[in-house]
């Protein structure tokens, strides 16, 4: 318990820090359509980004916990934000060309790298002993909270507001919230 007491605000920050890494790809499926009206793009030109956020992440994931060990999770967490926001940002600039789209989504998954699972579960692992598992059960929960609030409130942004103003405001209401 007293390791509760102490550190369940670290739990809380970390389950959604890590929340805000799987946000866009849990509701990433509601900015198609009004992305292929805009460009005329196929699904597979759309959607590329995610597949090479993916391959990236398998690629230089061990880089990731190599710099974990060297410098320390705040050290990486905290810029990894601020970057990720302002990412997630820069998706609504899209102007209709495929190879700005392919940077957008290239620089998106580099600096989404700074803040996946390794990054929090490590932090979570250095503060619990005792009930470390749970501590980290709780922290990889934060993904639950992505896939219950990211699709509803892209939907509603999109409804209400269009893509490109959708994407600024849940990288910064959920950057925000995790910073």
């Amino acid at each position: 318990r007293a390791e509760w007491r102490s550190n369940w605000t670290l739990v809380l920050a970390c389950a959604f820090g890590f929340s805000f890494s799987s946000v866009i790809n849990y509701s990433f499926g509601l900015f198609i359509e009004p992305l292929a009206e805009e460009f005329g793009w196929g699904r597979a030109e759309i959607s590329i980004g995610l597949t090479m956020s993916g391959m990236v992440s398998v690629l230089l994931s061990p880089l990731v916990g190599w710099l974990i060990d060297r410098w320390g999770v705040r050290r990486l967490a905290l810029p990894g934000i601020v970057l990720l926001t302002l990412s997630n940002v820069s998706l609504s600039f899209a102007n209709g060309s495929r190879s700005q789209w392919l940077a957008l989504w290239a620089i998106f998954a580099v600096v989404d790298l700074a803040v996946k699972s390794t990054v929090w579960t490590t932090a979570v692992a250095y503060a619990f002993k005792a009930e470390r598992s749970l501590a980290i059960a709780f922290t990889l929960g934060g993904v639950s909270i992505a896939l219950i609030a990211g699709p509803p409130l892209a939907q509603a942004l999109i409804a209400a507001y269009g893509w490109r103003t959708a994407f600024v405001a849940i990288g910064l209401i959920w950057g925000g919230a995790a910073l």
